[in-house]
């Protein structure tokens, strides 16, 4: 799934790392011809179409990326060009004949046992199929889909308009540090990618990291069992936040997941909205009513002499390293922590009984609502990678701007970020509710023994505030 992806480049920025993330669409190769022929379009006008789908479905997705590679541009056959050159210089290249079971579904051949029988030389050209990039040394023949579509990698490190080679490329940041990549599509990048590396002199990638897929409802998904899972459908219904949440909450990096639309609504009601979002919005609405929505003291002084910042600061750390390992699920859990502390701290000071015994009691309340608030904070930044735009939210609310956002580094997780005098925004529910409601039709509503339970429906519905 890209949002793990995006979500591992995303706390790569927050530590101030140089992150290019680089998305795109491999377009040669014979499964694309035959969908092209399909629709009744050329192999470059349905690559066109489907580069499209793809940029916007990524905009539905909330998901911001650096550069959209094609394989089709110019840059990246040049770079192909030169590294068949080094590989063939090497003597790694040599002509045979290859065959074998081929699924053009997959763009691999079919060999029970490979890795068993020993691993051989794969073939990198295909004489029957014209869409692709012709091979150097041989107009009859094209480059394969895979020994073209990896370098992908390499060719997307180049500037639009800069003189396109391998090692200008090479120079802009190879190698990689980390691919992930889907289980389906190790043998490519564990053994044929290692292997073009290492013939034309490159360096390899630090590590290779496949995830798991999904299922639904406990089982495998697929067309002809008509229980697919359409992203943007699911982000249309119940927003971009929410989905990238529940994928990455509950399913552990590296294994399999499983989907279902009521665990969907319960993970996420009780999460974001019930856990952070109605923590938020009950505490700017004490600060607005006792305050008049300013704060009263820095959150350094607020928090001073209590053990709630320390325990915060620990979750912090932990969530760090748990991003910095790759546990995603548990750095949700781990910030999710976070606001199970604040609302319990909350619930234990009531500062709204406080506020009425004015005196001391006032200004520990004043105090209580900057230290929830400084969490929010705190809890906007290490969710960010995860629900960007919920976090965007979140912080707004407390005073900031989206500029300030959007410079936000992990250091900034420190405590005190808050200041005496800044003024808070209107408390406003920062995640909608999702509620399921079963409604009875006319005939049920009368009595009528037809009419059976009702009709399930999902809608979105606001917090109240507390």
């Amino acid at each position: 799934m890209v949002w793990f992806t995006v979500v591992v480049l995303y706390h790569q920025r927050l530590l101030e790392k140089k992150v290019i993330f680089i998305t795109g669409t491999d377009e040669h190769g014979e499964k694309i011809a035959t969908s092209a022929e399909a629709s009744g379009r050329n192999p470059k006008e349905h690559c066109d179409t489907v580069s499209t789908s793809y940029k916007m479905l990524w905009a539905d997705l909330d998901i911001e990326y650096d550069k959209f590679i094609r394989t089709t541009d110019h840059k990246h056959e040049a770079v192909v060009n030169d590294f068949y050159s080094r590989v063939l210089d090497s003597g790694d290249i040599y002509r045979a004949d290859y065959e074998g079971l081929y699924c053009v579904s997959c763009e691999e051949y079919k060999v029970q046992g490979w890795i068993k029988s020993g691993l051989r030389d794969f073939s990198i050209s295909r004489a029957s199929v014209e869409w692709g990039i012709p091979v150097p040394n041989d107009a009859k023949q094209t480059i394969y889909v895979w020994f073209d579509a990896l370098l992908g990698y390499i060719s997307a490190l180049l500037d639009d308009g800069e003189q396109a080679g391998l090692q200008q490329a090479i120079d802009r940041g190879w190698p990689a540090s980390l691919h992930l990549i889907g289980k389906d599509i190790l043998r490519f990048h564990a053994v044929y990618w290692p292997a073009m590396l290492m013939s034309a002199g490159l360096s390899l990638p630090d590590s290779v990291f496949g995830h798991g897929f999904l299922t639904k409802d406990g089982m495998k998904m697929g067309k002809s069992l008509g229980n697919t899972l359409e992203p943007k459908d699911l982000v249309e219904k119940f927003g971009a936040d929410a989905v990238r949440y529940f994928f990455l909450r509950e399913v552990e990096f590296g294994n399999d997941g499983d989907y279902s639309e009521e665990r969907f609504i319960n993970i996420v009601n009780a999460h974001l909205a019930n856990t952070i979002g109605n923590l938020l919005n009950r505490t700017l609405g004490l600060l607005k009513k006792n305050c008049n929505s300013m704060l009263a003291f820095d959150s350094i002084a607020a928090a001073d002499g209590v053990s709630f910042r320390e325990n915060v600061e620990n979750l912090v750390d932990k969530a760090m390293q748990h991003y910095a390992n790759l546990l995603l699920s548990s750095a949700c859990e781990t910030v999710l922590e976070i606001g199970n502390l604040g609302n319990l701290y909350i619930d234990e000071q009531a500062p709204w009984s406080c506020f009425k015994q004015g005196g001391d009691s006032a200004e520990k309340a004043a105090k209580d609502l900057v230290i929830i608030l400084e969490t929010m904070r705190i809890i906007a930044i290490a969710l960010s990678p995860i629900t960007p735009s919920l976090s965007l939210r979140i912080y707004t609310q407390l005073g900031f701007t989206e500029d300030q956002f959007k410079g936000l580094r992990w250091e900034d997780t420190n405590w005190g970020g808050l200041k005496a005098g800044q003024i808070m925004a209107e408390p406003k529910p920062i995640f909608a509710r999702i509620e399921n409601e079963t409604e009875t039709g006319a005939e049920a509503q009368a009595g009528s023994k037809a009419a059976k339970g009702g009709k399930k429906r999902t809608r979105s519905k606001g917090l109240v505030e507390a």
